[in-house]
């Protein structure tokens, strides 16, 4: 489960909050007075107070909103080792993050990292014993493309993460329930045979269930099953969360933002 705290529409993870030495938060489109609460500065309805909502949501969990750590997300698998020169790199927003990264793993404390998204899938990893943490904007194509594994491998060499060690939430996304997907969508993952089973059919529609396929990814990547927290929030149906596929260009986006105390 996955629990809110009261009014503001800020999640956490219930397997996380026992670690003293991690801090973690997951927004909505709504906190506290603020609707449509979007936190990317380039994208979205009220784009211009992005960066007023990232301090107000990290300030409170008691996060360093100074050091905040971004990439310019683009749907590929590159995945950044952050270290203490590329520290706030995206806390002045889109312009100053780092390029053409999805993901983001460190072991610094006081050093939060940040992926945002309208419908692909966030994923929190927490290594308790190396002490180190990452985060995935898993979407269809980032996913398909192995940036689950690719992670979990970054933190191996990097920090000699054990896979079997890590702590996985993952966040809201776009859920089989009405992630709709069409054959050519299906002719390009099916390079994949272990993503294909993935694609359901209902009433001559096809869904694709990108949650399931992140959990496998995380599975074959050696994270054990019983240590993923899935938020089953489907973003295209719940109007808590943005989403590109309900809302269109104006869609903002939530965040899942992570700290090493």
């Amino acid at each position: 489960m996955l629990g809110m705290e009261n009014s503001r529409m800020i999640y956490q993870f219930s397997s996380l909050l026992r670690f003293d030495d991690l801090v973690h938060v997951v927004t909505s489109a709504r906190f506290d007075q603020y609707d449509d609460f979007n936190i990317a500065d380039h994208v979205g309805l009220n784009c211009e107070s992005a960066m007023r909502n990232r301090r107000l949501v990290c300030d409170s969990v008691e996060i360093n909103c100074d050091r905040l750590t971004t990439g310019q997300q683009v749907h590929k698998t590159n995945v950044a080792v952050v270290t203490a020169q590329d520290v706030g790199r995206g806390s002045e927003g889109w312009g100053s993050a780092i390029p053409e990264t999805d993901a983001l793993v460190t072991n610094l404390g006081d050093t939060p990292i940040m992926v945002i998204s309208a419908d692909c899938l966030l994923v929190l990893l927490y290594d308790p014993v190396q002490r180190a943490i990452g985060v995935i904007h898993a979407s269809w194509r980032t996913t398909f493309g192995g940036i689950i594994g690719k992670t979990v491998d970054t933190m191996r060499q990097n920090f000699r993460t054990e896979p079997g060690d890590l702590i996985v939430g993952m966040g809201p996304g776009a859920g089989v329930c009405c992630y709709e997907v069409d054959d050519p969508f299906v002719e390009t993952i099916s390079s994949r045979s272990e993503i294909l089973p993935f694609v359901v059919r209902r009433n001559d529609t096809q869904y694709f269930d990108l949650p399931g396929a992140v959990r496998s990814e995380l599975v074959r990547s050696g994270v054990q099953a019983d240590r993923i927290e899935q938020m089953n929030r489907c973003t295209i149906c719940d109007t808590n969360f943005f989403s590109y596929r309900r809302q269109g260009k104006s869609a903002g986006r939530f965040g899942l933002i992570a700290s090493l105390r």
